[in-house]
């Protein structure tokens, strides 16, 4: 919807006169639900197309698209935007994201074609790992719901939205997987099936599916993006198929292949922090949670097998992420590879930095410097405790850290956003889990107070950076039902459960003073809170006291 006031006309630009609104309610969507006709255990990507024509001039065109699991989208075969494992990771049973882009620029006079290909992202986790998200409550087959909306030079306007014309079929994304990887075999992708003009009779019509969640609700926090690009310091030859590279910086995200060799040479990709004493590759450190029970899948490892056209072939993976310094490229055919072949790209969501430190010692600078960059490796759509073995929101994690946060980025999107997750995550009976979002893991006394604060202590400091009240309004709610569950824990006044001291193998804090520590403070907090919104803190006050 586009708002005007009484200064001026849209698209003056000597005043603000006028802003656009997202979809506020899941009743102004008329897209349907899509999918394939494959389960949640196929393994290769779905992709759609759908083919429209533009007969007059286009003043304007947004597109809307939310899906389960990730999706990239294109038109007339041209990607749409720049972030990548759109949309961001939600309770996808509970509240899914959907995210715009202005398409103006990529549509022409005559037929037009939209294509979008789906990645089961946290979706459809496909391997097992300590946190049971195989068997998660949301887990389906993956599915996006899209609109097109043309406003015509006319006034006129078209809404190109998703139903069972779209046609679907499956191609060279042959699996993806967050912890294990991407693998892209690229003799199986059909020329020109993102453009018109491409022969889809053998393609069939979508699915229409259910919607996997009542609420679909605008993305407001900035995408995942690919903030900074790394060569390598130095590459290690072993043979002309086994090559080792080294990059400046340990950081998340992903590498971009450059590499030209005979049809069928399979190239994989394994990424680490560590190597061994003679150069290999050390997984060991990072892929002790992930049990691999299917053929050929491998902790942080992309394969692309090529097409062989005698031209140098580009792969990036499209749906996965990996935390790294190294990587090790072994193919099962002899390639050339230079220094020039592989490229490092640091990808996080795109918070814009506010705030730095510097002095005179070298040392303090490093370690802001290290601290900031593991920071914004662990940022992707949720803060993180680690972008490769877990790339779990452990919630205790985020809250020691939030003040670095908030000193160093603009986070107040992503956080509210995260608090929303809380919300979702919220059991009926008041307790959360101490990852969020969750599979289901995570909840009873196991984890407790000490990380559950999370849910006073981020929405305080996002009221003492931005003097912003709304993420307290929203999980006022939230905040009651979880203390009166605590309420039911007490033993002789105090919480005896949970983690507390997260150190135990070296010493142990007792839990009664650790978990009573962060009770009192969720109580002084709440009652902050209360005056905050104008209601009764004196409850509260007394408790904590």
């Amino acid at each position: 919807m586009t708002v005007w006031d009484q200064k001026g006309q849209k698209g003056e630009t000597s005043d603000l006169a006028w802003f656009e609104t997202g979809k506020l309610d899941i009743s102004e969507w008329t897209a349907r639900w899509i999918t394939d006709h494959q389960d949640k255990e196929h393994e290769p990507a779905p992709l759609f197309r759908k083919t429209f024509v533009v007969d007059k001039p286009v003043e304007e065109a947004r597109v809307y698209i939310a899906s389960a699991g990730y999706h990239e989208l294109f038109i007339n075969g041209q990607r749409v935007g720049s972030d990548y494992l759109d949309p961001g990771y939600t309770h996808f049973d509970k509240r899914i994201l959907y995210v715009t882009h202005d398409i103006t620029p990529f549509l022409k006079e005559g037929e037009n074609v939209v294509a979008a290909v789906l990645g089961n992202g946290w979706y459809n986790i496909q391997s097992v790992a300590v946190w049971d998200f195989h068997e998660a409550r949301w887990r389906g087959r993956s599915a996006m719901m899209g609109e097109i909306r043309i406003q015509y030079e006319d006034e006129s306007m078209d809404t190109i939205h998703t139903d069972q014309i779209w046609l679907t079929y499956t191609g060279a994304y042959t699996y993806d997987n967050l912890y294990s990887g991407d693998r892209y075999d690229a003799r199986l992708e059909e020329e020109g099936w993102k453009e018109s003009g491409f022969d889809d009779s053998h393609w069939q019509e979508a699915l229409v599916t259910q919607a996997p969640a009542s609420k679909v609700v605008a993305q407001q926090m900035l995408g995942i993006r690919i903030t900074e690009e790394l060569k390598p310091v130095a590459m290690q030859t072993f043979s002309d198929r086994l090559y080792v590279y080294s990059f400046p910086k340990n950081i998340a995200g992903l590498t971009r292949l450059k590499v030209t060799g005979e049809a069928g040479t399979r190239i994989t990709l394994k990424y680490g922090e560590l190597l061994k004493a003679n150069g290999r590759l050390e997984p060991g450190n990072i892929n002790v949670y992930y049990h691999p029970v299917k053929p050929g899948e491998v902790f942080q490892m992309d394969v692309f097998t090529l097409k062989g056209t005698g031209e140098e072939e580009v792969y990036m993976p499209a749906f996965s992420y990996h935390g790294f310094q190294y990587v090790e490229v072994e193919s099962n055919q002899p390639v050339r590879l230079t220094e020039e072949s592989l490229t490092a790209l640091f990808m996080h969501t795109d918070i814009q930095p506010v705030g730095s430190f510097s002095c005179s010692d070298p040392l303090l600078n490093k370690i802001w410097d290290a601290t900031m960059l593991a920071y914004r490796s662990n940022i992707h759509s949720i803060p993180t405790d680690c972008p490769q073995r877990e790339k779990n929101g452990w919630t205790a994690d985020a809250h020691i850290a939030i003040d670095l946060a908030l000193l160093g980025f603009d986070g107040i999107t992503l956080y509210e956003k995260w608090m929303n997750d809380f919300i979702d995550n919220q059991r009926e009976e008041g307790d959360i889990s101490g990852i969020i979002p969750s599979s289901d893991w995570g909840y009873g006394m196991a984890i407790g107070p000490v990380w559950d604060a999370a849910m006073f202590i981020i929405p305080n400091a996002l009221y003492n950076y931005y003097g912003d009240t709304r993420c307290i309004e929203n999980l006022w709610p939230t905040l009651v039902r979880y203390l009166e569950y605590l309420k039911t824990k007490e033993v002789d006044g105090y919480l005896v459960h949970g983690l507390g001291d997260w150190v135990y193998w070296k010493s142990t804090t007792p839990n009664e003073y650790t978990s009573t520590a962060y009770y009192y403070l969720d109580y002084t907090l709440m009652a902050r809170f209360a005056s905050l919104l104008g209601k009764d803190p004196a409850p509260y006050q007394q408790k904590a006291a």
